[in-house]
């Protein structure tokens, strides 16, 4: 638990950072795809509001396949 939440909260920060800075042209975000179920659906969800409500969508996408990337 103590590293999904560390990975989700070092992940939006690099969102909200992205949304402020020309540094990136893309950021693109793979999540797990092992359950229909889980923290993964849930961290997915809250990472696409933010990305979102930020207006990213273009410049952040966020798909399943992390373990292929």
């Amino acid at each position: 638990m103590w590293r999904r939440e560390r990975n989700y909260n070092v992940t939006s920060y690099l969102v909200n950072e992205i949304s402020s800075s020309k540094l990136f042209s893309f950021f693109y975000i793979t999540m797990d795809d092992n359950a229909e179920y889980g923290f993964n659906i849930r961290e997915s969800f809250k990472l696409k509001a933010l990305v979102s409500d930020l207006g990213l969508e273009n410049k952040i996408p966020i798909y399943p396949g992390a373990d292929e990337v």
